[in-house]
This record gives structure tokens, sequence and C-alpha cells, in this order.
């Protein structure tokens, strides 16, 4: 019943094309003060987006480069923890991120589908 629900609400939302370089999210942790930047939708892809990682306490977050540092914080899976096992030897680095962005409470949250590390020569 709860499936039929979600897809019901799901069906009505316009389809969100993916989102490449630049993208308008909001996280508790990483909104500045007074931001007026709205959530994006449900299922909306991240597509190759530019950004960084940032752990606080036991939390990563990934911040976009293009989007004056704005970021949201990244739901555990698997790809996460492959992060977190080399997060030490690659802070600060630039990573090309694609996954989905999820919403709740009005925040987003990115589930990571891939992240690939950029070589040092590549950062811009």
């Amino acid at each position: 019943m709860l499936s039929s629900v979600v897809g019901a609400e799901r069906a009505r939302r316009p389809v969100s094309a993916p989102l490449q370089g630049a993208l308008a999210v909001r996280a508790a942790d990483s909104a500045p003060e007074g931001s007026s930047a709205k959530p994006i939708r449900e299922g909306t892809p991240l597509d190759n987006t530019l950004g960084t990682f940032k752990a606080t306490g036991d939390r990563m977050s990934f911040y976009v480069d293009a989007n004056d540092g704005r970021g949201f914080r990244v739901l555990e899976n698997l790809a996460l923890e492959r992060i977190w096992h080399i997060f030490d030897n690659t802070k600060g680095r630039q990573w090309s991120v694609s996954g989905v962005v999820t919403e709740y409470r009005g925040e987003n949250f990115l589930i990571l589908n891939r992240a690939v590390l950029k070589p040092l020569a590549e950062k811009l």
C-alpha cells in the first residue's frame, strides 16, 4: 500500500533533468545563514558533478565546487564506505560524483552511485 502511495506522489511530480555542475541544494550543516536556496526534487539525478567531501564526526558531506560552498549530507552506502577508506589521504581533493538526490524535511541528501577521485593535475 505504501509503495502505491509513493508511486502516485512521484507520478504527479515533473521529471527532472540530470544536474551537472552547479547545484542548488540546502543542508543543515552547510547552507549560509539566511540562505534562500530551495531543495531540489526527490529523485533528481546528479551526473559527474565536481566537488569535495568533508567529514563531520561520523557523517560525510559533499560540497559542489560551482555552488558557493553549499553541500549536502551523503547517505550511507557501499560507495560512501569506499570513500571513507581512502578519505584521510584525499582530504581537499576534487571528486566527480554521480548519484540521486533525495529530500527529507526540506533538505536534500545524496545517495552515491559513483565517485571518482580526480588526479591532482586535473584540479581546476
